[in-house]
């Protein structure tokens, strides 16, 4: 009777053999419960590990979805905030303009009425006869026998080649010869002041001329030297002599040393601060003024060419004016605020203006005033 043989039990070997060529393979042997465990086991773990991946995958694909979506957002937010930084800069540089343009418009409107003021102020001056009949050269004449000291006027003997003027601007009224053949000329300088001037001479101007001061009325020749002059004030005579007080204001060259349209010049390059002089640059058609009544000292040619006129003002000032063009009056001449000197053309345009004190020079604008 044969022996029942038992089955031989399958064994699953692995063999582990290393880099050592010398070495001999480890055999591993494993039944088939633990082998089939194992694997069991190997695939549970890859399976675990393949859906914590997906998982994560997938959570990480919902979550960049969702940083997408918020940096989307994030980009439309900026885009409207960034177009409302656009409009809002373009309207803070409209209404900046809009400022721009009000300042300038207010400062353009400040600039025209400070300029009607001055303007309105200057012309009011202007036609006050407060200047002096006579340029060239003239003296103090006595009053004729056959005229009455009512008449309140003063006597000027005139040098030929002198000329009767205007002292304020005005319109004028009349131009009659009366009954002693002399002619006379009344200006209405339209502010109750009527200027009346009279000489045998030829009036230069006709009845309705519009007059400033400094117009000439009358050339003085040889036959017509005697200049009588008289000032109304609403239609009652007035005293020209002016009082002591006025007389000593107006030597004093307070005034401004340019009639017409000048402005301030830098000074020359080859001019010294030590001149205490400053500059003008005037327009053509402007005139260079005395700035306060006194005596033509001195009118002479410097090394550069430029005449200079110096006025004494009886009072221990002295003004020099200095310019290229020809001077209008002569040394021994007697001046006014107000008597031209120099007559501004093209060539002629820049003009130096000093003071001196007791034969020092100083800073004109110590004296110089807003009105004169």
């Amino acid at each position: 009777m044969k022996k029942d043989v038992k089955p031989k039990k399958k064994v699953h070997m692995i063999a582990i053999k290393s880099s050592d060529p010398d070495e001999k393979p480890m055999i591993i042997r494993l039944r088939n419960t633990s082998f089939y465990t194992i694997l069991v086991t190997v695939c549970v773990m890859i399976g675990v590990v393949l859906g914590i991946f997906i998982f994560e995958t997938r959570q990480v694909v919902v979550i960049t979805a969702k940083m997408a979506a918020q940096r989307q957002e994030m980009n439309e937010e900026y885009e409207a905030l960034n177009a409302q930084y656009v409009e809002l800069q373009s309207q803070y540089s409209d209404q900046v303009l809009e400022i721009e343009e009000l300042q300038s418009q207010v400062s353009a409107l400040t600039q025209t009425l400070q300029d009607k003021l001055a303007t309105e102020e200057e012309a009011e001056q202007a036609a006050i006869p407060s200047g002096f009949p006579v340029t060239g050269s003239s003296t103090a004449a006595e009053m004729p026998e056959d005229e009455s000291e009512l008449d309140q006027a003063v006597y000027y003997e005139g040098s030929e080649g002198a000329v009767v003027v205007a002292t304020g601007a005005g319109t004028v009224e009349l131009v009659r010869q009366n009954a002693y053949g002399y002619y006379e000329v009344h200006i209405d300088h339209g502010n109750g002041y009527d200027s009346i001037y009279t000489n045998m001479g030829s009036p230069l101007i006709q009845q309705g001329d519009t007059v400033v001061r400094g117009t000439p009325l009358f050339l003085i020749q040889e036959d017509n030297t005697l200049i009588k002059y008289q000032i109304t004030k609403d239609d009652a005579l007035q005293d020209k002599l002016a009082t002591e007080e006025e007389a000593e204001q107006a030597a004093i060259p307070s005034g401004f040393p340019v009639t017409g349209s000048s402005t301030a010049a830098e000074m020359p390059e080859d001019e010294s601060e030590l001149d205490q002089a400053v500059y003008y640059e005037g327009s053509e058609g402007a005139v260079v003024v005395a700035t306060g009544a006194g005596t033509v000292e001195l009118v002479r040619q410097n090394a550069y060419g430029y005449y200079e006129v110096h006025i004494d003002h009886g009072n221990g000032y002295d003004s020099i004016y200095t310019n290229m063009g020809s001077p209008l009056i002569q040394q021994g001449d007697t001046v006014v605020r107000g008597t031209p000197l120099f007559l501004i053309q093209e060539d002629n345009t820049l003009i130096k203006y000093q003071i001196t004190k007791d034969d020092a020079l100083i800073n004109v604008y110590t004296i110089m005033t807003v009105d004169g």
